[in-house]
């Protein structure tokens, strides 16, 4: 069959094999991060690669990986709106971008994606490599400033509904994803009581029904910030470590502060619904060494530590991960 219609699953693994493909061509929108290890070959490694820089949909780390801003075969032309791959396996015209919401790196692709498949040495095959070449002869290579402009336009996404896993190396990548979600470790050494728990429920009760929103109870205070309280961002990840160096993750609200209890902040737990973005940054953070040893550096002080963005949290995690490198 020369020409197929493709869907799901079908189009992701056409489009691959096409990558696999020689004399690889790619005209996309979009370029997310990690498609340098799951289409290219390291580098690009010789395929003609044009997209847009303009639109805030390719990701600057991508193009980097990818060899920007010296690779002279990677390119980008403005407005460009198309999704079309080509080799000598043949050329998939499509929908998807060459991204993981696209074409799936893990799970599957998250978007409902469409194309169709043509068969090299055919009539249509060749309109398409010649379309190929004459917006190839427009586009520009992306030098410093094109990689600058890419980073100064890009719109982190990741799509927090879908069944993808978000690891922690696309937080570390892309912290902005989670711009409005910090992260606050605790430990049993500054837990508050069973007291100031019950006593944080009926205050919290009384806040949130004084808010005029749907009657909700407070599931916890965190206590003893002191200034630190009004610092707290409204969403919230909680990593907790208990006595046995356990530890554990929840998801949760920030409501109002008083000064009772050493300064104080009330606390609601969100659902996976309620808070999509937050559970997939706990499952990021859950379990890895690396976050649990910056938890036992502050644990060691008896003390709790509040990172109001996300991206204050990946610079510290950086810093354990140069001293974990030098202590090898």
């Amino acid at each position: 069959m020369k020409t197929r219609f493709l869907t799901k699953e079908n189009l992701s693994k056409q489009i691959k094999n096409i990558c696999k493909g020689e004399d690889l061509k790619i005209a996309v929108a979009f370029i997310g991060i990690n498609a340098e290890k799951n289409l290219f070959k390291e580098k690009g490694c010789g395929a003609k690669i044009i997209c847009d820089i303009t639109m805030g949909g390719t990701n600057p780390k991508a193009l980097e990986k990818l060899g920007a801003p010296t690779n002279k075969n990677l390119r980008s032309i403005e407005n460009l709106h198309a999704k079309v791959y080509i080799s000598n396996n043949g050329a998939v015209v499509c929908s998807a971008n060459a991204s993981n919401n696209g074409i799936g790196f893990v799970n599957g692709p998250s978007h409902i994606e469409a194309g169709i498949f043509v068969k090299a040495d055919t009539q249509v095959f060749k309109q398409v490599e010649d379309w190929f070449e004459g917006i190839w002869q427009k586009a520009k290579q992306i030098d410093d400033a094109g990689l600058n402009q890419a980073e100064n336009r890009f719109q982190p996404r990741f799509d927090f509904g879908s069944n993808d896993e978000c690891s922690l190396q696309d937080l570390i990548d892309e912290p902005r994803l989670f711009g409005d979600w910090g992260i606050v470790l605790t430990t049993d050494e500054n837990s508050t009581s069973e007291y100031e728990r019950n006593s944080a429920k009926k205050i919290g009760q009384k806040e949130w029904d004084s808010s005029g929103s749907s009657p909700k109870e407070a599931n916890d205070v965190y206590s003893d910030w002191g200034k630190d309280c009004k610092r707290f961002p409204e969403y919230c990840v909680n990593i907790h470590l208990d006595n046995n160096n356990r530890m554990s993750i929840k998801v949760v609200q920030f409501g109002a502060t008083i000064k009772d209890y050493g300064g104080s902040i009330f606390a609601y737990k969100l659902s996976s619904k309620q808070g999509d973005k937050g559970y997939a940054l706990s499952n990021a953070l859950r379990q890895n060494p690396k976050v649990k040893k910056l938890a036992m550096k502050w644990a060691k002080k008896g003390e709790g530590k509040l990172y109001v963005t996300a991206k204050e949290f990946v610079d510290a995690l950086k810093k354990i991960e140069l001293q974990m490198a030098s202590s090898k």
